[in-house]
């Protein structure tokens, strides 16, 4: 989670006029800590003055704290919002409404759910995972292994919304994709302080 997420702080980081990002967070807990940690560590290598302000919801699937919760990023000056788990689509819902303000997406590509405010995303590719866990499972491998999604080996991609990309400075564009060869070839690694 913290790959694609430290993408998304650089693309933030440098894209941001208030310097204020709200985070949408569920549970503090596993991948929306990475997701968090990995968000910050991106937006504070790229830009010494911005405030990553995270509020969780409790829960996993509640859109209307999520929805509450991005009001008051807004209201409190943050121009982007970020966050995870199924209950992001109340906080989109709600970035959509105010113009000039985007989201940048986890887990799953969601622009088709606002194509003028999701700006990025990062995106869970499971088929390699099934199909490594399959091909276990025929050498009769059952289980016992962990198994990653990372930039890498391509379980974790990184996209663009071409609809609006080019409404953001370009050199923000180029540093995510920078940083992502570098995630690529190890010589970046992101790590959980």
């Amino acid at each position: 989670a913290q790959e694609g997420a430290y993408l998304l702080g650089i693309l933030a980081g440098l894209t941001t006029q208030s310097n204020i990002i709200g985070l949408v967070g569920p549970i503090e807990a596993g991948d929306a800590i990475k997701y968090n940690k990995g968000f910050e560590q991106g937006a504070k290598s790229v830009n010494d003055k911005v405030q990553v302000r995270i509020a969780y919801t409790g829960s996993f699937g509640d859109l209307v704290a999520a929805g509450e919760i991005a009001r008051t990023h807004i209201k409190a000056g943050a121009d982007i919002l970020t966050g995870t788990s199924q209950q992001t689509v109340g906080a989109i819902n709600v970035a959509a409404e105010k113009k000039g303000l985007y989201w940048l997406s986890s887990d799953m590509d969601q622009k088709s759910i606002a194509p003028d405010t999701v700006l990025a995303a990062q995106v869970y590719n499971f088929k390699n995972v099934v199909m490594e866990m399959i091909n276990s499972r025929a050498e009769g491998v059952y289980g016992g292994k962990h198994l990653e999604l990372s930039l890498a080996n391509g379980g974790l991609q990184f996209v663009f919304n071409d609809k609006i990309i080019g409404n953001v400075p370009a050199a923000a564009k180029q540093a995510v994709l920078d940083a992502k060869a570098k995630i690529i070839d190890g010589s970046l690694t992101v790590t959980i302080k």
